[in-house]
């Protein structure tokens, strides 16, 4: 006949040796017993330093991504961790700035009335602003000795613009510009000694500029 199976065999509790006198001693919160664990809880997989694994398990960092799937925290080692700053995010230069610009190739993008225009180049922008041009020759800006280079861009979808430095400006004579056209002139091209005259082919036409020192 067959004897049941009980889980505690005569009444008698866990109990724990101890190596140290020999004997045993009933399993308690003051003699716990040894226990090994295999997965769940502080077990599963564990990383050390430099590890390398395509896909990460375990208690490496996690993120709640779409749909709330857990995803590595994003970012690298060299960048560090992907921050949304919200509408800090974008960063707007208007009115008058001074930048000093020190590596040799920097790529400067700066908003004149909500378009962006890029800059490659060490100069420093002293002004960037528009103006609105007519049917006679103005004065767009005095000589400048220190003057660097000029960027300049018409923003008008039907009118042209043309400029001459230190007399009249002619319309579709010398410097023009078609709706849309853009022009960064450098320095060699640049009478510091004069000042820079506008004319435009229609009443109001808009020019973006942006002034190097």
């Amino acid at each position: 006949m067959a004897v049941p199976k009980r889980k505690n065999i005569d009444g008698v509790a866990p109990h724990v040796f101890d190596e140290a006198d020999n004997s045993y001693s009933p399993a308690s919160t003051t003699t716990p017993m040894p226990v090994s664990v295999v997965s769940g809880g502080g077990g599963g997989t564990q990383y050390t330093e430099g590890d390398t694994d395509a896909s990460i398990t375990g208690t490496a960092a996690m993120m709640e991504g779409a749909a709330s799937t857990l995803l590595p925290i994003q970012g690298t080692v060299a960048d560090g961790l992907l921050v949304n700053l919200g509408a800090n995010n974008d960063v707007t230069v208007s009115n008058t700035v001074d930048v000093n610009l020190a590596s040799t190739s920097v790529v400067l993008g700066v908003e004149v009335n909500n378009t962006v225009y890029t800059e490659q180049n060490t100069r420093i922008i002293h002004a960037q602003d528009s103006v609105t041009a007519g049917t006679t020759s103005a004065v767009f800006f005095a000589a400048d000795a220190s003057l660097t280079g000029l960027y300049l861009k018409n923003t008008s979808t039907t009118g042209t613009v043309s400029f001459k430095w230190g007399g009249t400006a002619v319309i579709n004579k010398g410097l023009t510009l078609l709706p849309g056209d853009s022009v960064d002139i450098p320095i060699s091209q640049v009478d510091v000694t004069a000042a820079l005259h506008i004319v435009a082919s229609e009443a109001s036409v808009n020019v973006a500029y942006i002034i190097f020192h």
